[in-house]
């Protein structure tokens, strides 16, 4: 009885603890800061085409992590594992050297180096609509829990469009359809449709909700839908010289259970993860090199113990963030051009 049950658990952790990849990591609500224009993206601007913009930028970093294979606690597991009253000496050697290694990986202590470019490139009629395509690859690399290291590359496209709302508000919808890959999983296809209301203060400061659904199937067309994953995000963001500091919290429904003929792991939950984060632009006249400081506490519940949708993860990064880009100034020179008109005789 208890090796069936054994056997079954192993199954469900081999399916759910692929990586330590979040889904806040590939689904992430970026600030609306912009630094101060370098000589090369002056120099972009005046060869690239005015609509054409540009974001590039990577991050590499290193972070400690308390539970990368996020499970619950070590008494809850052994709790499951061998039940009360259980006699120990009736176990044989793989069933007990199994059962240690699993006691042994929840809360595992770990480092973890991570790199994650990320390119942006689309065109910009106006200043209110953009057309875009989108990659990022996420690399996690572990020291010690090696078979969680994954990597990740995402390749989609997207439109979006601000309404300005009084005179620093905007509201922006927004929509995505990217192809995911991820090492030693399923490829998926996501339908992302967001909306992003935020609203700038003088003092620097700037905030934002944000709602995204992501809607995940296996194929683009004529093929069933694999989850539903609503996000719901509020963030703050403030600037003051070459320091920047940011807070966002958001909560994440993963409805898997009612595509349980489709879904990769047919098990909902719900988690909350938080950021916490602190840069400083390093050089005056390098606006896009930053060394950054980040914590974020991830919370799991409604799996019922599931492996690698429970417990509590905290996640300590720290590391440098590279950036450059080229905005699109077409709407500015619509405006340069209809004010030269209206002022000439």
């Amino acid at each position: 009885m208890l090796l069936a049950f054994f056997l079954t658990f192993a199954h469900i952790w081999a399916c759910s603890a692929q990586s330590t990849i979040l889904p806040t990591d590939t689904n992430r609500v970026s600030g609306t800061q912009k630094p101060s224009a370098s000589k090369l993206e002056l120099k972009a601007l005046r060869v690239l085409p005015a609509a054409f913009y540009l974001d590039a930028n990577v991050e590499t970093s290193f972070r400690i992590e308390t539970n990368p294979f996020q499970t619950v606690t070590k008494r809850k597991l052994l709790q499951s594992l061998v039940p009360l009253g259980t006699d120990v000496s009736d176990l044989d050697s793989t069933q007990f050297t199994s059962i240690s290694k699993e006691i042994n990986q929840a809360s595992s202590f770990d480092n973890v180096v991570r790199v994650n470019p990320n390119v942006t490139t689309g065109w910009s009629p106006s200043d209110q609509t953009q057309y875009f395509v989108q990659y990022f690859l996420i690399r996690d690399t572990l020291l010690k829990n090696r078979i969680l290291s994954s990597t990740t590359h995402s390749i989609g496209a997207g439109a979006q469009h601000s309404f300005t709302v009084g005179k620093t508000g905007s509201i922006q919808p927004q929509l995505i359809i990217r192809e995911l890959f991820q090492s030693e999983q399923i490829p998926v296809l996501d339908y992302l449709p967001a909306v992003t209301i935020s609203k700038s203060f003088k003092s620097g400061l700037s905030a934002y909700v944000n709602s995204t659904l992501q809607c995940r199937f296996k194929y683009f067309i004529n093929h069933p839908m694999r989850e539903l994953d609503p996000f719901y995000t509020v963030g703050a963001s403030y600037q003051k010289g070459r320091w920047s500091f940011s807070a966002s919290s958001t909560f994440n429904q993963n409805f898997r259970h009612q595509f349980r003929g489709n879904a990769l792991l047919p098990v909902n939950n719900y988690s909350m993860i938080s950021d916490f984060e602190i840069d400083r632009q390093l050089f005056t006249k390098v606006s896009g090199l930053q060394a950054f400081l980040r914590a974020e506490p991830v919370w799991n519940f409604a799996s019922r113990g599931t492996n690698g949708l429970s417990g509590m993860d905290f996640r300590l990064y720290y590391g440098l963030r590279a950036a450059v880009g080229k905005q699109a100034i077409s709407g500015t020179m619509e405006r340069l051009r209809q004010q030269y008109q209206h002022a000439s005789p």
